[in-house]
């Protein structure tokens, strides 16, 4: 699975402006130990119990140390108190999505994580009997 997320993960990025991915508490995560508090700035978006930090080649402020490695992400990102080193191993990730065109790969995330909406830091993930949406316009 872990080889699954690291795919999803380089393909968003290579074709994405922004990508978020959620992370889950445990394991050998590397981050400010308060990154899992209600907090938005940088990198990081408002979340309870898990963090969605944020990633892309295009970023407001910049990331170019990402390395995406075989057991997980590798990146300096942005907290509201400064720069800091982060490592997210593969098995942490519970979610990944592509923020300009709503694709989201769900693996193992917390059902607190899936509310959506209301500033209560949930990612709204479509609903799987949704009709499909063109990405073409008349004009």
């Amino acid at each position: 699975m872990n080889s699954h997320k690291r795919s999803v993960f380089e393909a968003s990025i290579a074709t994405a402006k922004k990508v978020q991915v959620l992370i889950i508490p445990g394991g050998a995560i590397e981050m400010p130990a308060d990154v899992f508090s209600d907090y938005s700035d940088g990198n990081v978006v408002k979340a309870k119990g898990f963090a969605i930090l944020e990633y892309g080649l295009d970023m407001p402020i910049p990331i170019p140390d990402m390395e995406i490695e075989h057991d997980g992400i590798r990146a300096t990102l942005s907290f509201p108190y400064g720069l800091h080193a982060t490592f997210v191993p593969w098995s942490n990730v519970g979610l990944i999505r592509i923020i300009e065109s709503g694709f989201t790969a769900v693996w193992n995330a917390p059902e607190s994580a899936m509310a959506g909406g209301g500033g209560g830091g949930g990612i709204e993930i479509p609903k799987k009997d949704a009709p499909a949406r063109s990405h073409l316009r008349l004009v």
